[in-house]
């Protein structure tokens, strides 16, 4: 077929001519009400359709084609008409809206657009192009136009003019508020050869079997994306008579197949694995994918249809440039999938969402790199059948690299780099000499770790792949791996039986054992980061994974010391072990230095006051837990995870005594953070116990008035009067006695500079405290 295609082309340059809409089209569908997606798309479109006319980004409208009609002497529309009518509604409404103000060629050419055959539609639109006023009307379009005296009531049974009169109604609800000058500005865009709003456009030759787009149009049935794909791809490509072959038979046959399992469309399945392979030889070899991306997850979520969903064939460049590669691909998938896809199955961890079938639908990132990773892989092996045994050792390696990376639109560059290189042969020796970048760096060490000690032994591999698809390590077992160098089968599942001894259901999603998840805070230190202050509890297992720090690290830890604790002949009960533990703790910790009691107050505070924390604990089980530990000053909060909000606070340590110390009788100190609590004499005085200190201040909104303020001590602000930081940190812990003092005596010592402080501010901003009335 020898069909010219236009590029870029715009409604404008195409109305120069006549277009109409024949009547075997099906109606006008894109203002369906009723109908969440098209209401979305809808509006999107319009979104779309108006940063284009802004001049702010190109909107390509996909490809329109027809035929020549010499009675109309015109362009009789085939396929686009939904994308035509809409475009030619939005030209209509800046037409209308501007009077009289709109060029002479855009008001000229509107005329030039009609639905041929269909009499209802064919006199609203004449009707639409007779009205004038437009910029007076209110709220709704709508009903505006069908209170006219020219509208005929009748009309309403076609559903082309019914569902015009919505997409009108979508256009205005969206500009009525727009200024005429900006209106202009984009009726003058929209007849620019700069036009951001285009189409391809082609001329069907006279030999075209335009018979068959008639017969599916005439049976309501709109033309697929693929159906459009495939009339381009082959028009446009050089294809052997085999690779034509293969598109309507063996594929055809597998994506079928596929499409039964997912109770989708043939044509979705087939079109989306075409997106896919397009995606990843544009990213590959283009390092620029976000043009792409764009078009293909715009394509996810307007659907499969023409008037809905249209990708640029420029989209498909690299797809293009190897299609003889994008054969063997195709050739090789439909062989092996469903023995790869038995593998993936069979390695995937329980409750693992990323199926391989996912590829065919709407696939996550992971499940792209899972597809790319695979293709790789049949690239490497020379697109042989697969040997299922030397598949599954390959794919559980890159299985647990990939499903354990968080991966997205930003890192998608790197991870393909980074799967690149890796063999298809010899992986494992890859991996141990491999930098560990781009996948998740705990990962890659853990896969070190099993190759060291596996190396190549069957038997212990097979313990290690039943433990990564627990639910409760979904791929990460390092907390289980020896120190040693060497360990066999027998002993890891020993140890594996001892580490479900220990946990059990202590730490589970639905029911977390405070007492637990204290005992594993004792096995922080200060070397887990310097300026530590995230610490996450709850919500398991999600968070035995390795990257939240705690409680893996954590975890880790307890659990070796209590298999050095079963070896010694302590004891053999989990419980037993657990009180052990928090009875040494509590020793070790009266013989620490104050510095190190300062920095480790935090956890001995969840000891101390267990009951009232674990009340809280318990409140909040479903929510995540977030320990905050601030240095020095051995401030410690347990908050919910969301950390919405100032009463998401659980527990604060000394600041609470501070605080009720400094102000007298205040309610609920330990459930503020950073609040300002107000003074009990001063009232108009609030007070501010912060992660850094405390502060005072006068806010803007108090009728007291602030005299002066002295330079470098007293501040003011856009919410404040006046404000001034309590003492210094050189002269104050704050929240924590000095060295050799005991608390009760820190906290009089603080009380008392706390109050001349508080006057000595008072004083500095021009209040009479002797003439103080309490305001």
């Amino acid at each position: 077929m020898s069909n010219n295609i236009e590029k870029n082309k715009t409604l404008y340059q195409l109305l120069q001519g006549n277009i109409a809409v024949p009547d075997y089209q099906r109606d006008y569908a894109q203002g369906r009400i009723n109908d969440k997606k098209i209401e979305d798309t809808r509006l999107k479109f319009i979104d779309d359709i108006i940063a284009a006319a802004c001049g702010k980004s190109i909107t390509h409208m996909g490809l329109v084609y027809g035929s020549a009609n010499s009675a109309l002497k015109g362009f009789v529309a085939v396929d686009g008409q939904q994308r035509l009518t809409t475009a030619y509604l939005f030209h209509l409404y800046l037409a209308k809206r501007l009077g009289r103000d709109v060029s002479e060629e855009l008001s000229r050419c509107l005329s030039h657009f009609g639905w041929h055959g269909r009499m209802y539609a064919s006199e609203f639109t004449e009707l639409l192009l007779s009205f004038d006023n437009w910029s007076e009307v209110g709220d709704s379009l709508g009903t505006y136009l069908r209170e006219s005296a020219n509208y005929f009531t009748v009309w309403e049974k076609d559903p082309t003019v019914n569902n015009m009169l919505v997409m009108l109604d979508a256009i205005h609800g969206k500009l009525k508020n727009v200024s005429s000058d900006f209106l202009l500005k984009m009726a003058n865009n929209l007849v620019s050869d700069k036009c951001g709003l285009v189409f391809d456009y082609m001329l069907l030759d006279k030999d075209t079997d335009e018979f068959l787009y008639q017969k599916m149009n005439s049976r309501g049935r709109d033309l697929t994306t693929y159906e459009l794909f495939k009339q381009k791809f082959q028009s446009e490509v050089a294809l052997s008579e085999a690779f034509k072959t293969k598109i309507d038979n063996s594929w055809l046959c597998f994506f079928d197949s596929k499409a039964s399992v997912l109770n989708l469309e043939t044509d979705v399945c087939y079109q989306n694995y075409i997106n896919e392979t397009a995606l990843f030889l544009e990213i590959r070899n283009t390092n620029d994918n976000f043009f792409y991306v764009s078009a293909i997850e715009d394509s996810k979520l307007k659907g499969n249809r023409t008037d809905v969903g249209f990708i640029p064939f420029e989209a498909y460049s690299e797809l293009v440039k190897n299609k003889d590669l994008v054969e063997r691909i195709f050739d090789w998938i439909t062989i092996n999938f469903d023995c790869v896809e038995s593998v993936v199955a069979s390695l995937e961890y329980k409750g693992e969402t990323n199926q391989l079938l996912s590829i065919f639908n709407i696939p996550t990132w992971s499940v792209r790199v899972f597809n790319y990773a695979i293709v790789q892989y049949a690239q490497k092996t020379d697109f042989s059948l697969v040997d299922k045994d030397h598949f599954w050792l390959w794919w559980r390696l890159v299985h647990n690299l990939i499903a354990n990376t968080n991966i997205d639109s930003n890192n998608i560059f790197n991870i393909i780099k980074k799967i690149d290189e890796v063999p298809a042969e010899g992986i494992e020796d890859y991996l141990m000499e491999a930098k560990e970048e781009y996948f998740n760096i705990f990962q890659f060490k853990e896969e070190k770790l099993k190759i060291s000690l596996s190396r190549g032994n069957r038997e212990l591999i097979s313990v290690f792949t039943n433990l990564e698809k627990d639910i409760r390590f979904k791929g990460q077992i390092s907390m289980l791996l020896p120190d040693e160098e060497t360990i066999t089968a027998d002993e890891m599942v020993r140890i594996a039986k001892h580490f479900e001894c220990l946990v059990e259901g202590r730490y589970d999603a639905s029911i977390i054992d405070f007492s637990f998840v204290r005992t594993c805070l004792t096995f922080y230190v200060e070397e887990d980061g310097e300026g530590l202050n995230k610490v996450f509890m709850g919500n398991a297992p999600s968070h035995f994974r390795l990257e939240d720090g705690f409680p893996a690290v954590f975890i880790k830890r307890m659990f070796r010391d209590y298999l050095h604790w079963l070896a010694s002949g302590k004891g053999c009960d989990a419980g037993e072990y657990l009180v052990y533990r928090d009875r040494e703790w509590m020793k070790q910790y009266d013989e620490l230095s104050y510095d190190r009691k300062k920095k480790l107050y935090w956890v001995k505070f969840l000891y101390t006051n267990g009951d009232m924390c674990k009340e809280y604990f318990d409140r909040s089980r479903d929510k995540t837990f977030l320990v905050r530990v601030n240095g020095d000053m051995a401030c410690c909060w347990l908050y919910h995870k969301s950390y919405r909000n100032e009463e998401d606070i659980l527990i604060g340590t000394r600041r609470k005594e501070v605080i009720e110390t400094c102000i007298p009788g205040v309610e609920n100190a330990s459930l503020r953070h950073e609040g300002g609590f107000q003074h009990p004499i001063y009232k108009y005085l609030f007070v501010y116990f912060d992660l850094n200190g405390i502060w005072f201040g006068i806010r803007q909104n108090s009728d007291c008035e602030v005299k002066m303020l002295p330079e470098n001590t007293v501040c003011s602000s856009a919410n404040y009067k006046a404000w001034r930081w309590f003492k210094s940190l050189g002269e104050l812990n704050y929240y924590y006695e000095h060295e050799g003092e005991a608390l009760a005596d820190y906290l009089v010592r603080l009380k008392e500079e706390f109050d001349i402080d508080v006057k000595r501010f008072l004083q500095q901003i021009g209040m009479n405290l002797d003439n103080f009335n309490g305001r």
